[in-house]
């Protein structure tokens, strides 16, 4: 449930990094770290770091994406596709 969580609120976090700088982040670092861009209007964190996964490894980032304009995942507790149970992936587009 904590990497469910945690992926809808990048995934939030990036469409609101989007509306405010008018570009999708090159990587979830962007959201706690400004890019440059005079209009970021950050962090669009909590936190002052992107979190890690439940297991301790980054979530992942895809943009462009190839489910949306963006992806968010995490591989769950094996770090590899596919799995069920904690090794199932968490996936934005799902």
């Amino acid at each position: 449930n904590t990497a469910k969580s945690e992926v809808a609120s990048l995934k939030d976090a990036v469409r609101t990094f989007y509306f405010d700088i008018g570009t999708f982040p090159r990587s979830l670092d962007e959201l706690v770290r400004s890019p440059g861009s005079d209009k970021w209007d950050g962090p669009y964190l909590d936190r002052s770091t992107v979190p890690k996964d439940p297991w301790g490894q980054d979530y992942h980032y895809d943009y462009p994406g190839q489910h949306g304009e963006f992806d968010v995942y995490s591989y769950g507790r094996d770090n590899s596709t596919g799995g069920r149970g904690v090794d199932q992936d968490i996936l934005s587009w799902e």
